[in-house]
């Protein structure tokens, strides 16, 4: 999940609006230089990584420059939110569906990412594939025929969101670290 933060400093005048972007400069930067011009807004643009630009916001506290923060992982978000880094946004920002907003309003997605089994038709019949991702150890002839990459943060993003989502089973959460290692054990991790 790419998310936007409001940090709490709102600009009212054509001072350049703060950005701190966890997102690398190749996403970035087309999409900022989009909005500089729409807008007329200057931005100065800080890159970091998600820690380092969490790191800044801590120790700068209310006297931190700046205005957004564009983190590049939801466990950023759950940081900021726990440490109260965060301001609510204003109205005029969080117009986007209630279902994907938290119930706290401190900050605001910009994108979703969606988890998808791409598979090739003439070598997997689609009835063999799993209704859930937490099936998967149970499907046969898949072994070393799954790509993952669980050390990326999407990857661990992933495994997050479903420990903590509402629709999640709180019952299946066993089954969830049981499905991870016996992925991992049938060679499809």
């Amino acid at each position: 999940m790419l998310l936007l933060f409001s940090t709490g400093c709102q600009p009212e005048t054509q001072d350049p609006l703060v950005l701190y972007s966890a997102r690398s400069e190749a996403i970035a930067d087309s999409l900022i230089e989009m909005y500089r011009t729409t807008s007329n807004q200057p931005i100065k643009v800080k890159y970091g990584t998600d820690a380092q630009l969490l790191a800044l916001l801590k120790e700068k506290g209310d006297q931190s420059p700046a205005d957004v923060f564009w983190a590049n992982t939801s466990g950023a978000l759950v940081n900021a939110t726990d440490n109260d880094l965060f301001a609510k946004p204003p109205d005029s920002v969080a117009t986007r569906p209630a279902r994907f907003v938290p119930s706290h309003h401190r900050w605001v997605p910009t994108t979703a990412r969606f988890r998808v089994m791409a598979y090739n038709p003439n070598e997997i019949d689609s009835t063999a594939l799993p209704a859930s991702v937490l099936d998967l150890p149970n499907q046969t002839g898949l072994k070393g025929r799954i790509g993952w990459t669980p050390a990326y943060s999407s990857f661990q993003d992933f495994v997050a969101a479903l420990r903590r989502s509402p629709s999640f089973d709180v019952d299946r959460l066993h089954d969830l670290d049981e499905t991870l290692e016996l992925l991992r054990a049938a060679g499809v991790l």
